[in-house]
């Protein structure tokens, strides 16, 4: 509490009790528990929920966590007349409004293959018209559609593929740029003050978002410098 009010002395905000939130470490005994939500006044949470849209999970990310994507996609379907459109329609809504939902949580978390499945799954019942009374004939195969244009698909995009090239894109600027602050913090915590282009090594107690910039890191280095 002290430090939140150096905090707020220097920035001129202020803590809204009521809206405050703290969340426990499973090994903080009940006792100091109590003590603490008793000295502080914030109200205990088990989870920590999302802040600015994206998840603060503790432990693995899982399906639940990401649900909500997919919930959006389907309500954003649902305002479209998917029957008046053509098919160069339902193409372009299926590029440029479906798959880039997601883009904002791929750029901070793998989602689960599950989630992913499901994006595509929605993706190309959207593309050939199925409805819930049936499904339509899907007359190209969905790898061919994920072709480039000059390969005669219709660019369409496989969200694992965007997930992992959006992560490696934070990685590249992170180790190009390890002067800004996001850099400094991740490199001191995970670093282990190692050339992150020579080694990345995992540890048991890292958080699930170091493991997977260092899970990253390794596929990062096994594709650019063969190691």
């Amino acid at each position: 509490m002290h430090c939140l009010d150096h905090f707020c002395q220097a920035s001129g905000q202020k803590i809204n009790s009521q809206k405050t939130q703290i969340f426990f470490s499973k090994n903080v005994d009940d006792q100091l528990r109590d003590d603490i939500l008793l000295h502080i006044g914030f109200s205990h949470v088990n989870s920590l929920g999302r802040y600015l849209g994206a998840n603060l999970t503790t432990g693995r990310s899982t399906r639940g966590h990401f649900k909500h994507i997919v919930h959006k996609i389907q309500n954003k379907l649902s305002e479209w007349k998917q029957q008046c459109l053509s098919l160069a329609g339902r193409i372009t809504l299926s590029k440029l409004a479906i798959s880039s939902i997601p883009y904002y949580h791929m750029q901070y978390a793998k989602l689960p293959k599950t989630i992913c499945d499901e994006i595509e799954k929605i993706q190309r019942g959207f593309l050939w018209g199925d409805t819930d009374q049936g499904r339509k004939v899907h007359l190209v195969n969905w790898d061919v559609c994920c072709r480039p244009k000059c390969d005669g698909g219709l660019g369409s995009k496989r969200p694992h593929r965007m997930n992992e090239a959006f992560l490696m894109k934070m990685l590249w600027n992170l180790i190009n740029n390890p002067d800004e602050l996001w850099c400094r913090v991740l490199i001191n915590k995970y670093g282990r003050n190692n050339d992150l282009m020579v080694s990345c090594n995992s540890q048991p107690y890292d958080s699930p978002y170091g493991k997977l910039w260092l899970e990253f890191g390794m596929i990062f280095n096994a594709i650019f410098f063969g190691k």
